[in-house]
């Protein structure tokens, strides 16, 4: 039997196990959770979940190496000690030829320092997009790559780990997706080509597409009475969020500069 929670803050929806009591949102750190009773009958069901590699103690060593490379960060964060939960968050994925017929300006020796030039480019591309409520899209650009090939059927509840359900149809990802394919595609000719600027018309073929479950752990601390996390990706390692700095360093150093500019203008002044 599992539990649906919705956070009233980030909107997240978690699913977990009957016999948890979720006290915070995993995403947020917000109090304000609310337990509903869900109809599935409109979610997009996901088929695969990709598999986890990463073992708990192998995370909890990352988050350390993590938190405590930076001479920046505050002591009482490179010292915690943060429980990592693992989860499953939903994701589309999708692979496609995409053919851009663009233009655009290049340098050259002439009067306005460019001249036109113009192609037509085909390349093969996938990408993926969150599905999520409480992943957004520049933090599941940062957890990837993830490997497509290392799958296995998605359990659901029976896998007694907490998972968000899908919050993104099928219709939409693909719309989505086919946008990040195109934008991706006229960068790569930008960089190719050295255009200055360019616009492109582009058609998606599709070749392939996937909801997929993403492991993750998660992981959150209070400080400033405010909550900050960050993300594991469970087959790579790959940490991701944002750390706070240490005001007291940062005013020392601060300090510290202004007092050696202050010394040298003396010096030059005399």
């Amino acid at each position: 039997m599992s539990l649906v929670v919705r956070c009233e803050s980030c909107g997240g929806t978690v699913v977990y196990d009957a016999g948890r009591r979720a006290a915070r949102c995993l995403f947020c750190g917000s109090e304000k959770l609310n337990e509903q009773e869900t109809s599935r009958e409109n979610i997009p069901v996901p088929k695969t979940a990709l598999t986890a590699r990463v073992q708990q103690q192998d995370a909890d060593a990352r988050f350390r190496n993590w938190a405590s490379e930076s001479w920046w960060t505050p002591n009482i964060i490179r010292n915690a000690r943060v429980q990592l939960q693992p989860m499953f968050l939903p994701a589309w994925w999708a692979r496609g030829e995409v053919e851009s017929h663009w233009s655009g300006t290049v340098p050259a020796n002439t009067r306005s320092g460019k001249a036109p030039t113009s192609g037509v480019a085909k390349m093969v591309l996938d990408g993926m997009v969150p599905a999520s409520m409480g992943l957004s899209a520049a933090e599941l650009d940062e957890l990837q790559p993830f490997d497509h090939a290392d799958v296995h059927d998605w359990a659901g509840e029976a896998t007694g780990q907490p998972f968000e359900l899908p919050a993104l149809s099928e219709q939409g990802a693909r719309r989505w997706l086919r946008d990040r394919l195109r934008q991706e595609h006229l960068e790569t000719i930008i960089s190719q080509s050295t255009l200055q600027t360019a616009v492109s018309s582009s058609i998606v073929e599709e070749h392939d597409h996937a909801l997929y479950m993403i492991p993750i752990y998660i992981g959150a601390f209070r400080f400033r009475n405010r909550p900050w996390r960050f993300l594991i990706n469970a087959q790579s390692g790959e940490v991701v969020g944002t750390k706070p700095l240490d005001r007291i360093k940062v005013l020392v150093v601060s300090l510290i500069g202004l007092s050696l500019l202050t010394l040298l203008a003396a010096l030059a002044g005399s």
